[in-house]
């Protein structure tokens, strides 16, 4: 009976282990103490001093040596090591009637999820391209700055859906 796949045979070996019932082999954890980090730096700062005299000896031309050098621990990246750019995939486009047929379908009342087959795109495209096409709107409005309302005549930016009445009495 297969239970799981480990990419670790120690971790595997411990958990089929655990299933059943055997002692474990655990590391000893005991909680930090400010004295064992203290000798953990201090270990650390030897070594870094250690290795600073002997890049002194090396001569001029030699290429300098990185600390930590060996398996599992902090390599330079080598060249096919190095991640690769994320893919950009290029947005769909309809022609320029089809667009604004299709948006006008949606102003109407039609919901994107239904419009978008017709157009040969799926629902998240459509949404996306008439969120764009609502921020580019409302951009256009809102550059002509403050408007007095027709109702109130209180000054407000205007919005795509309530051009000519401020929050206050477009709810009222």
């Amino acid at each position: 009976m297969t239970v799981g796949i480990f990419p670790d045979r120690d971790m595997a070996s411990r958990f089929s282990a655990f299933l059943r019932d055997e002692e474990v082999e655990l590391p000893d954890c005991r909680p930090p103490a400010f004295a064992a980090a203290a000798a953990d730096v201090a270990e650390a700062e030897a070594e870094a001093e250690a290795l600073a005299e002997s890049e002194e000896h090396l001569p001029s031309d030699a290429p300098p040596r990185l600390p930590f050098e060996g398996p599992g621990r902090c390599m330079p990246d080598r060249e096919d090591d190095r991640p690769m750019p994320p893919a950009f995939i290029k947005a769909p486009t309809l022609p320029a009637e089809a667009t604004a047929a299709a948006f006008a379908r949606i102003q109407t009342g039609e919901r994107i999820g239904e419009v978008a087959p017709d157009f040969g795109l799926t629902m998240a495209q459509l949404r996306a391209m008439w969120a764009n096409h609502r921020r580019q709107m409302q951009k256009h409005i809102a550059e002509s700055g403050r408007q007095p309302c027709v109702l109130c005549a209180k000054p407000f930016v205007p919005s795509v859906d309530h051009p000519d009445t401020c929050a206050r009495c477009r709810h009222a």
